[in-house]
């Protein structure tokens, strides 16, 4: 059992900017994060700034997986995202600044295997201990994370977005690593928290939150 869903943290972008960069509007409507997070969600629900912050709650993760999105989200500003997938224990982090990608952080299951993209920021790097990094690891991280080809359409899986192919079209390191205590999601949700003031299952800490709904026709 368990709840899949994603964070998209914004920074200095007010709601109704973040809703005109995703082709909607933030209307009257509002719901609580436990709505938000489950099946019952109406869709993008968006809090107001908190320390800077503009956060996007994204029960169906679409946004998390949209590079489009993201690139126009976090232009002439800073966006991180935050996914976990309970009933997987999957869990990533990464950070985007002014329409690219900088780092990333996963774990793809309870006990698996944590690996970067990049360089996340502190306090990362004092979380973890690296086991192993540059073309081996990227070798590595391709044998790992690809499902077998008759599950691709299952899990949504595109050979074109592999993290080693990723990291050599950024030219940034890739790492495999452990994290020093905890499980290895431990140091994904430290490292986003610490940053954007958020932490994994902290409840109503969101509330209240926008609900996003289509821009009306012209």
């Amino acid at each position: 059992m368990g709840f899949n869903h994603s964070v998209v943290a914004v920074e200095n972008l007010p709601v109704d900017e973040v809703a005109s960069r995703l082709g909607k509007r933030a209307g009257g409507r509002t719901t609580d994060y436990d709505t938000a997070i489950s099946s019952r969600t109406p869709g993008w629900c968006v809090s107001p700034p908190i320390d800077g912050w503009t956060f996007i709650v994204d029960q169906k993760r679409t946004l998390h997986n949209d590079e489009d999105g993201l690139r126009s989200l976090s232009t002439g500003t800073r966006l991180l995202t935050f996914e976990v997938m309970e009933t997987s224990m999957g869990f990533s982090a990464a950070c985007w600044i002014d329409g690219g990608m900088t780092w990333k952080a996963a774990v793809e299951d309870e006990g698996g295997l944590l690996y970067t993209i990049g360089e996340p920021p502190p306090p990362f790097a004092e979380l973890v201990e690296i086991e192993s990094e540059g073309t081996k690891a990227a070798d590595h991280l391709e044998f790992c994370l690809a499902p077998p080809r008759e599950e691709w359409e299952v899990f949504e899986f595109d050979p074109d977005t592999l993290p080693g192919r990723r990291a050599a079209m950024l030219n940034v390191p890739v790492r495999t690593a452990r994290a020093v205590s905890g499980g290895n999601e431990a140091p994904i949700i430290e490292v986003f928290a610490r940053i954007t003031g958020y932490r994994y299952n902290t409840g109503g800490a969101l509330d209240p939150l926008h609900v996003l709904s289509e821009n009306p026709a012209h």
